[in-house]
């Protein structure tokens, strides 16, 4: 059933496409997406527990791969004066130069939330939205990375990908500095639609 509703999304989204003259609708309207994403936030804040501290402004912002958020993360700790260890999706406070465990908290939110994670939102994607950026794997980054000369892991059958999206095609990525930063603008590893910013 699955493998039949989701060739019948495909052939759907041909016709269409060969059809309409128009830009096509986005997958995800941003108005949605930045509803997800501000959910995300909240449970982040909710796990702060100092009632006494104010709340960081929010910016949109763009959403990065599982490898670069946690990269990003790394950085703002960094920046904001904590050493920490990695701990699947978030970060253990090793130390902090004489700071607070509120401003450890503070800064765990702001690092953490600062950019949308792509595997924090792909559950909240449906069917037709997760063939959508299976579609963008496979027929822009994929072949934008290996026409760069970059080897690209393999894909799983659309049926599968639904069922269990974390797939990550800059994972194999070897470039880095200003050469992965050119391939990155070249072959965004987040379709646009799925990115605040």
């Amino acid at each position: 059933m699955l493998r039949r509703s989701l060739a019948v999304v495909l052939a759907s989204a041909l016709t269409l496409a060969g059809c309409s003259s128009s830009p096509p609708a986005p997958p995800i309207s941003p108005t949605h997406l930045e509803a997800y994403v501000l959910f995300l936030n909240d449970q982040r804040w909710a796990e702060v527990g100092y009632e006494e501290v104010s709340r960081p402004a929010y910016e949109p912002a763009s959403t990065l791969t599982d490898s670069d958020w946690i990269d990003d993360a790394f950085q703002c700790f960094t920046s904001k004066g904590f050493e920490v260890e990695q701990n699947y999706y978030d970060f253990t406070y090793l130390s902090g130069l004489g700071q607070r465990p509120v401003d450890f908290a503070v800064a765990r939110y702001s690092c953490l939330t600062r950019h949308p994670r792509l595997g924090a939102l792909t559950p909240y994607l449906d069917e037709e939205q997760l063939v959508s950026l299976y579609e963008y794997y496979e027929r822009q980054v994929r072949p934008c990375l290996r026409l760069a000369g970059e080897r690209v892991g393999a894909l799983a059958p659309p049926e599968e990908f639904v069922a269990d999206s974390r797939f990550d095609p800059w994972a194999e990525v070897v470039a880095t500095g200003g050469a992965r930063a050119a391939l990155m603008d070249r072959c965004p590893p987040v379709p646009r639609w799925l990115s605040l910013k």
